[in-house]
């Protein structure tokens, strides 16, 4: 069942909260929608206890990068595997906490003390 005042999914698939939380992707198939939400993504760790502290801050500079994604994920969008998924890029962005662990992945995070426009 799916409570439509709390997620929306957008024109790639990709289901997120309506405040831009990575929840996990539509996959339809011949029997209609099929929804595959992320266990972490309701299990309640924040991306702070993810990623480090201020990691969802607006206050900081902050890109956060998975340098491991699977094949499966990469195909789908016509990328080569292994490609990478921006979990976050920034005050705004939203932080996309990360989804079942398939195999070992590496994140970068880096934070900036400032951007020039």
């Amino acid at each position: 069942e799916v409570y439509w005042d709390n997620v929306r999914v957008l024109a790639n698939g990709e289901t997120v909260s309506v405040d831009g939380t990575h929840l996990g992707h539509n996959l339809p198939d011949d029997a209609g929608n099929r929804y595959c939400i992320n266990l972490v993504s309701v299990a309640g760790r924040s991306c702070d206890e993810w990623f480090g502290p201020g990691a969802s801050s607006d206050d900081l500079l902050t890109t956060i990068v998975d340098l491991d994604v699977p094949e499966e994920f990469c195909g789908k969008y016509n990328l080569t595997a292994p490609c990478v998924y921006v979990h976050r890029s920034g005050p705004g962005s939203g932080c996309h906490l990360p989804g079942p662990p398939d195999a070992c992945h590496r994140y970068v995070r880096v934070t900036y003390d400032s951007c020039p426009m």
